[in-house]
């Protein structure tokens, strides 16, 4: 347990080039920033962790090679914080819930896995940020559910594939529910899009040469685009 420290993080961790295995069956609370681990080449698994009403970041990964989340809750942080690696790494989040945070948790240069997830009644700019080229992001069996954000789901990258998969977007308030930019495919099949409120499109791709979209298999309802300029989809400069 790890509660109302007001330090600049609850938990420094300054070992290069160790694994760490970080936090199993924890619960971290009411403190200012938290985890900070600055070195490439370390390996973060949180598993079985709860962190709750935190008022700082929660991640300051700079470095990070492999993030590893599993059965974790991050619920009424003010800020997520973000994940950053200078050449490439790996994000796996397996089932776990991000609920009522005040800002997104960005990861930069990644390849991503996430499965079984839920993403609900979350603010800020964007609910799940995902930039880096030549990487590949996959999202499957989860929900993001009454968020309120500029982008719910932000993929941008060069030479980047995203496979978004047996997933749900519901009742959520934002300028665009997906959005990749720049040169990345989006693949998006078996999945729903029920009762979302967008300022701009539902579904927003715009990349800069021969890129793929599919949507397959999916269910578009009850939604609704705020104004005329927009769409529900919106496709610009695809093969």
């Amino acid at each position: 347990v790890v509660v109302k420290n007001t330090n600049s993080y609850a938990l420094n961790i300054l070992n290069p080039n160790k694994r760490v295995t970080l936090l199993n069956n924890s619960f971290v609370y009411n403190n200012g920033m938290v985890v900070n681990l600055p070195y490439e080449g370390d390996v973060v698994e949180l598993r079985n962790c709860t962190f709750e009403k935190n008022i700082g970041n929660v991640f300051n990964l700079p470095n990070v090679d492999t993030l590893l989340m599993d059965n974790v809750s991050l619920v009424q942080n003010a800020t997520l914080g973000f994940l950053s690696h200078p050449k490439k790494g790996y994000a796996s989040i397996n089932n776990s819930k991000f609920s009522n945070n005040g800002s997104d948790i960005q990861l930069i240069h990644y390849d991503v896995n996430i499965s079984n997830s839920e993403f609900i009644a979350n603010k800020g700019s964007n609910v799940l940020f995902i930039v880096g080229d030549s990487s590949v992001a996959n999202i499957s069996n989860s929900e993001f559910i009454d968020n309120k954000s500029s982008y719910v789901l932000h993929i941008v990258g060069y030479s980047s594939v995203a496979n978004i998969r047996t997933s749900k977007f519901i009742s959520n308030k934002s300028t665009n529910v997906v959005t990749n930019y720049q040169s990345s495919d989006l693949i998006i099949d078996s999945c729903e899009f029920d009762s979302n409120v967008t300022g701009g499109n539902l579904i927003n791709s715009q990349n800069t040469g021969q890129e793929l979209f599919y949507l397959t298999n999916s269910v578009i309802q009850g939604n609704k685009v705020e104004y005329d300029r927009d769409y529900l989809i919106y496709i610009t400069n695809l093969s």
